[in-house]
């Protein structure tokens, strides 16, 4: 009789012990699936094959110099691959920052605002634009652009107090609370307390 029955004569105990006590499986091997045989054209159907032959061509990659297979339609694919294609676009020189920024703004006459034309923020107010791989205010753009680097610290307001203008006439550096007394000195703010204030003084 075995040594654990003598001891406990139920084992029930000992029984679950013992079978907690079991390792876990072992993982099985990943399946090695087979590699795909390169297409041969001889034993498709004439008529697909002959289809294919119409829409598709063989290009030369410009990275790795190796063929490919592209459809004819697309004339502009240059690469091979998506890693052929991040070297290409690498390579290729940059636009100069100013010549984007000034498209996408509608330049009215000295005196009026300058309206961005262009993609905006999720409000909708203010313009964005895409600048050293990050999305960048247009009117902070602006001031850069022509009146040199914003200090650390400040905002750049608009005394239009029109958030897509980007002329810079119309644009000036200040605190965040600058920014605040400008917008109470203007009446844009919106509180019921100062609403209340306004209906008393006014009457």
């Amino acid at each position: 009789m075995p040594a654990w029955r003598i001891a406990n004569p139920s084992g029930a105990l000992i029984r679950a012990r013992v079978r907690t006590c079991r390792r876990p499986p072992r993982p099985r091997p990943r399946r090695a699936y087979p590699v795909a045989a390169p297409l041969d054209r001889s034993t498709m159907p004439w008529c697909y094959s002959k289809s294919m032959n119409a829409k598709t061509e063989t290009k030369q990659c410009e990275v790795c110099r190796q063929p490919f297979l592209t459809r004819r339609s697309r004339t502009h694919t240059r690469a091979c691959s998506s890693k052929c294609r991040g070297k290409i676009l690498r390579s290729k020189p940059k636009t100069d920052i100013s010549i984007r920024f000034w498209a996408r703004v509608k330049k009215n006459e000295p005196g009026k605002c300058w309206p961005w034309d262009a993609p905006r923020s999720q409000d909708g107010n203010y313009g964005t634009m895409y600048v050293d791989g990050k999305h960048r205010m247009a009117h902070r753009i602006a001031w850069a652009l022509t009146k040199g680097p914003i200090p650390s610290g400040l905002d750049v307001l608009h005394h239009c107090d029109n958030p897509p203008c980007c002329n810079p006439d119309h644009l000036f550096v200040g605190t965040r609370s600058d920014n605040m007394q400008d917008m109470v000195r203007k009446g844009r703010h919106k509180s019921p307390l100062t609403d209340k204030y306004r209906s008393r003084t006014s009457s």
